[in-house]
């Protein structure tokens, strides 16, 4: 497209359609589209489980349709430019169990921590002009690829037998249930949101938010660990596109929030649910920091390990380490109490 690299053509579009995705569900509900605060919601039941969960699973059913549609690669044109654009949607993880789990974990516990991830303070923090998100997003960043560079010149982390054995064991080529796994997941789905038949409306909202945000990751290359790994690690190898991804989806969410705001509320909701600018804390540097850790040990952060979670091989170890680190920081903060029979 004008003389670009496919790559980087693919990135800023693709972070064109996450900006539509985080636009579209601001101006319809007014709401912050934070991957990592969709998933501990799903995983807590909190007061917003529905739309959440509907925007999950609107995430993994388009992933895992376009994968069986498409497969693994494919040629697309696009309609108004004649544009032809190679896609290489999803791959293999080129990492151990071992690694996916402690990375994943990281990212898990970061992310609480820090109040956010690339979606909630990358696309929607940043055009607000929040500085927790700016520094959030300075802080993973640097972290991330500091962590992604060593690694690939000092491989750290060992291989331990019995979590590449889970690993190998939760490697299910999860694409030939499709019908299943789909059915299961949208007749629950549509279960939760049937005892609220006057909210269809957000529901619809939802999911368009969903798949506008699977499509995004998906163009973007974002749903490839090996591309988010040659992103952060620097050397002679590295590939900036996925830099495209951040810039072209904060550049709209600039023009797009600013011209939200200026309504008195959303179209579906009565006020808009954003959380206040605050100031820097500890809590937050040290969150991004570990999720940086995290996302430069696994190549994974949340939206992403949603959109594979079905799909590569690690793929339901690594959402499920990232839920895992979720649920650990949860138990630190004294969230989450067992009741004693």
């Amino acid at each position: 497209m004008f003389g670009l690299d496919n790559d980087v053509t693919c990135a800023l579009l693709g972070g064109g359609l996450l900006a539509s995705a985080t636009s579209f569900n601001m101006l319809m509900t007014g709401r912050i589209t934070g991957m990592s605060s969709l998933l501990s919601a799903v995983m807590t039941v909190k007061p917003d489980f529905r739309w959440k969960l509907t925007t999950v699973t609107a995430i993994i059913s388009t992933a895992l349709m376009s994968y069986n549609q498409l497969g693994r690669a494919a040629t697309v044109t696009l309609p108004l430019l004649g544009e032809r654009l190679s896609l290489q949607l999803f791959d293999s993880s080129p990492l151990p169990a071992t690694t996916v789990l402690i990375g994943g974990m990281l990212v898990g516990f970061g992310v609480r921590l820090g109040s956010g991830c690339t979606s909630g303070h990358g696309l929607c923090g940043i055009p607000r002009l929040s500085k927790r998100s700016v520094a959030a997003v300075s802080v993973f960043m640097s972290v991330g690829m500091a962590t992604a560079t060593l690694l690939d010149k000092h491989p750290l982390i060992p291989k331990v037998d019995l979590i590449e054995s889970l690993g190998a064991a939760l490697s299910i080529h999860m694409p030939k249930y499709t019908p299943a796994i789909l059915s299961i997941l949208n007749l629950f789905t549509l279960f939760i949101w049937a005892q609220k038949p006057k909210e269809i409306k957000e529901f619809v909202n939802a999911y368009v938010t969903g798949i506008l945000f699977a499509a995004g990751l998906m163009l973007s290359g974002m749903t490839r660990v090996s591309k988010i790994l040659s992103f952060l690690t620097v050397n002679k190898n590295w590939d900036p596109a996925l830099a495209f991804v951040m810039a072209s989806g904060v550049g709209i969410n600039l023009l797009t929030f600013n011209l939200i705001f200026k309504r008195s509320q959303p179209l579906l909701t009565k006020t808009f649910s954003i959380p206040p600018k605050g100031e820097l804390d500890r809590r937050l540097i040290l969150g991004a920091m570990i999720f940086g850790l995290g996302w430069g040990v696994s190549g994974t952060c949340v939206g992403p390990a949603m959109a594979i979670s079905c799909l590569a091989d690690n793929g339901l170890l690594s959402l499920g380490s990232i839920a895992l680190g979720m649920t650990l920081f949860e138990l630190s903060q004294g969230n989450l109490k067992f009741k004693r029979s």
